[in-house]
């Protein structure tokens, strides 16, 4: 009734080193994405031709307003 099993133990600091690989992966896929997006928009921000205001606004001001 004996059965045969292997049993691999790792030691904690081995579980750690992968979970904070993973971990880290995580992170700098992450900080790609962000700064990809943020580089595109950018981008499209400085080539974007926003027109300019053109409605002419007519406003009277007081003489009492204007500096002396």
């Amino acid at each position: 009734m004996s059965t045969n099993r292997k049993i691999s133990i790792k030691p904690k600091s081995e579980k750690l080193r992968q979970n904070i690989g993973g971990n880290m992966t995580r992170i700098a896929l992450l900080f790609f994405v962000l700064s990809g997006g943020i580089a595109i928009g950018l981008v499209v921000l400085s080539n974007w031709q926003i027109p300019a205001p053109t409605t002419a606004i007519d406003k009277v001001i007081p003489n009492e307003k204007l500096p002396k």
